[in-house]
């Protein structure tokens, strides 16, 4: 069994054992953020859908944060207006 920590060399061999697992993980993710567009072009490509979504004439609805209507359409829950007392 890996892992223990009965013994120097025990815990040694466990983590021996999980390293190439980790190393593993680490370049999964490094493809996966290199895979991902920059925050620029992500920018790009939202300002671009935008002005071609404004060129159609058709209305959208706002997603200004400090608009409570937005809540929803963002994914947040509305907070309370006034704090809740505990009972």
């Amino acid at each position: 069994s890996y892992g223990s920590y009965a013994s120097p060399q025990a815990y040694t061999d466990g983590v021996s054992a999980a390293l190439p697992v980790a190393v593993g993980v680490l370049v999964l993710g490094t493809i996966a953020a290199a895979l991902l567009p920059s925050r620029k072009a992500f920018a790009a490509q939202v300002a671009a859908a935008a002005e071609s979504h404004d060129k159609s004439g058709e209305s959208s609805p706002s997603l200004d944060a400090t608009d409570p209507a937005a809540d929803d359409r963002l994914g947040r829950q509305a907070e309370p207006a006034a704090p809740v007392g505990v009972a």
